[in-house]
C-alpha cells in the first residue's frame, strides 16, 4: 500500500517491503543491512543472513575487505580499499593511490606539486615499495625523492606528512660515508649508483617522485 505501512505479512527492508522471512539484519550499532548484503566491519568481511544473522569472517592471507565496483569482497592487498581520487590510480600494485610524476623536480617543487593534488610525496613503507617504484620511474641521471627531510632540525628526519622517522619505521640507508648528511644536504633520495639505497642530498637538485593521495 502507499504510505509508510507494508501489507500484512510484509516488513520494511530499506526502501522496499519484503516478506518477513526476507527481513534483513541490524548490527549492534543499529545499522541495517538488507538480506544478502556484504559489508566490512572491524577488518572482517560480513554478510547478512536470514534470521537477523550477521556472519563475519577474515579474508585469506594476502587479501582484505575492499569495495570494488560497489560490492564488498575479499581482494588482494595490492588494491586500495576505496576508489582512488581523480588523478590518482592503483595500477602499480602498491595498495595505495599514486600519481607517478616522470619529470624531475627539486624537492620543494615536488612537495608543492603533490600538495596541489591533495597528496604528499610518496613514503616508502617497506622493501616491496622500493622495488616497485624503481621499476616504474626512469632512472638515467636522476634519483627518486623518498619524502623525508631534516630541513627543520638537522639530524631529525621528518616524513612528508609530519611525523618523525623513528626506529620502527622502514628505512634503507646506504652505508657511510655515502649518506653525507650536512647543513647543505637535507633531503633523502634513492640513488641508482648506491643500489637504490637512501642518501641525503641537496633539496635543490631535481629528482623523480610519486605523489600519494591523502
Amino acid at each position: 500500500v502507499e504510505g509508510c505501512q507494508c501489507d500484512h505479512g510484509f516488513v520494511r527492508s530499506g526502501q522496499q517491503c519484503v516478506p518477513e522471512e526476507q527481513c534483513g539484519c541490524t548490527d549492534d550499532e543499529g545499522r541495517y543491512y538488507v538480506l544478502g548484503e556484504r559489508f566490512e566491519k572491524d577488518g572482517h568481511l560480513c554478510i547478512c543472513e536470514t534470521g537477523n544473522d550477521i556472519i563475519c569472517q577474515e579474508c585469506d592471507e594476502g587479501y582484505r575487505p575492499a569495495l570494488r565496483d560497489g560490492v564488498w569482497g575479499c581482494h588482494r592487498v595490492d588494491y586500495p580499499a576505496v576508489p582512488c581520487p581523480e588523478g590518482y590510480g592503483d595500477k602499480y600494485g602498491f595498495g595505495k593511490c599514486l600519481y607517478v610524476h616522470k619529470r624531475p623536480l627539486i624537492y620543494s617543487e615536488a612537495e608543492a606539486y603533490c600538495q596541489g593534488m591533495d597528496g604528499k610525496i610518496f613514503q616508502f613503507d617497506n622493501e616491496d615499495d622500493v622495488n616497485r617504484i624503481k621499476t616504474i620511474l626512469p632512472s638515467a641521471g636522476f634519483g627518486i625523492w623518498v619524502g623525508l627531510t631534516d630541513e627543520d632540525t638537522e639530524g631529525t628526519f621528518v616524513w612528508a606528512d609530519g611525523p618523525p622517522l623513528v626506529s620502527g619505521d622502514f628505512s634503507d640507508w646506504a652505508p657511510q660515508p655515502y649518506v653525507r648528511n650536512s647543513a647543505q644536504s637535507d633531503c633523502v633520495v634513492m640513488k641508482r649508483r648506491f643500489n637504490w639505497q637512501w642518501v641525503v642530498r641537496s633539496c635543490s637538485k631535481a629528482n623523480y617522485f610519486a605523489c600519494e593521495s591523502n
